[in-house]
């Protein structure tokens, strides 16, 4: 996966924060910001990676596992979930820590 998404998202753990609760019909996720007073409708695969921001996994893993899952080779779905993580931790519904080295 080197060289598709930048080191620094590839590395953080996003964590969901408490001031955002969800609730999921069919394939969609709404978000309701506590704290903004905003909701959010993520599609399908927005909330595939939403569901895996739990503070355990670094983005570059979260893109291996949802790679694996979809069939589809890392580099073909990197940018995508690092835009979708970098937005939601650009409007506060997430946390993000890099890891200790």
């Amino acid at each position: 996966m080197p060289g598709a998404i930048g080191m620094d998202i590839a590395t953080v753990v996003p964590r969901r924060l408490p001031r955002a609760s969800t609730v999921t019909v069919d394939d969609k996720t709404m978000i309701y910001d506590e704290v903004g007073h905003a909701v959010l409708v993520l599609n399908a695969s927005a909330s595939a990676v939403w569901a895996r921001c739990n503070g355990v996994r670094t983005v570059a893993e979260i893109v291996d596992d949802l790679a694996g899952e979809i069939e589809l080779d890392p580099d073909e779905v990197a940018d995508d979930i690092a835009l979708t993580v970098s937005k939601l931790l650009e409007v506060g519904l997430l946390s993000g820590v890099e890891p200790a080295i």
